[in-house]
């Protein structure tokens, strides 16, 4: 009833035997390099995490230094908390899932990293400025204040993760 439809690639749109004027070294050098940018998403490294890293913080400073975040995030509620956690996971697989150029495999370790480094990143930089332990001592406000700064900082991640190439 329903047909599947193969995807293709932007290499595959390419029909090197056709091209004039080119060697066959020349060929296989174009389909090695569009190959390499098909596969450039894919592969998962230390220069990924380090993507992440930088993005999670330009994302995150504007809201960490905001006193209207944090008096928000004082009156979240545990359902609210739990659905900016479950946010923050779909929002980052989205992106990356959407990026991936039809890839069929999801982004797990990517996708592990993102969560990781949103909050691990959030809470050192609003310990580092001074506003967890100085200016916010319950511990309760400041973990709703790590989750609500994280949704902005794991989408600063993803997006440096997949738009920034080496």
């Amino acid at each position: 009833m329903f047909k599947k439809r193969k995807k293709k690639y932007r290499y595959e749109k390419f029909k090197l035997n056709n091209i004039k004027g080119f060697s066959s070294k020349d060929k296989n050098a174009i389909l090695n390099f569009l190959v390499r940018t098909r596969s450039l998403s894919e592969k998962f490294t230390t220069h990924d995490v380090a993507q992440q890293i930088i993005g999670s913080i330009i994302l995150a400073m504007p809201f960490i230094t905001a006193q209207e975040i944090w008096n928000l995030a004082r009156l979240l509620d545990g359902f609210r908390i739990v659905s900016i956690i479950l946010l923050t996971i779909f929002v980052d697989f989205s992106i990356l899932k959407f990026t991936m150029r039809g890839s069929i495999e999801v982004p797990w370790k990517r996708m592990i990293s993102l969560v990781v480094v949103s909050y691990t990143f959030s809470f050192l930089i609003l310990s580092t400025i001074g506003v967890i332990g100085n200016i916010i001592t319950d511990p309760i406000w400041a973990g709703k204040l790590v989750v609500f700064i994280s949704l902005f900082s794991s989408i600063g991640a993803a997006t440096a993760d997949v738009l920034i190439f080496k």
